[in-house]
């Protein structure tokens, strides 16, 4: 998991990405939030890959992404870590 910094109701990762909406854990940490519907995409491949959350699974900290683009992914289901995924612009 990413060391983060809570900046009010959101965190930002070391690496400087945009914050996002998250939830405190172990007090240095975060796991980033998805709800069902949200956008996203896999953070190491930003503006490749987008797809929409289909299900949560918070006690995992995983999420279940419908893909439409990526290379080898669209029209795919996947199990994904959250922290792996950024909310799609």
């Amino acid at each position: 998991m990413r060391e983060c910094q809570i900046i009010g109701v959101q965190c930002q990762d070391s690496e400087g990405t945009d914050p996002l909406p998250c939830t405190a854990r172990s007090g240095r940490a975060c796991m980033h939030t998805f709800e069902v519907g949200d956008p996203v995409e896999r953070r190491e491949w930003i503006g490749m890959t987008r797809g929409e959350i289909v299900e949560v699974k918070l006690d995992e900290g995983t999420v279940v992404v419908a893909w439409r683009v990526g290379f080898r992914l669209a029209g795919s289901t996947t199990i994904e870590r959250a922290d792996d995924l950024r909310r799609s612009r």
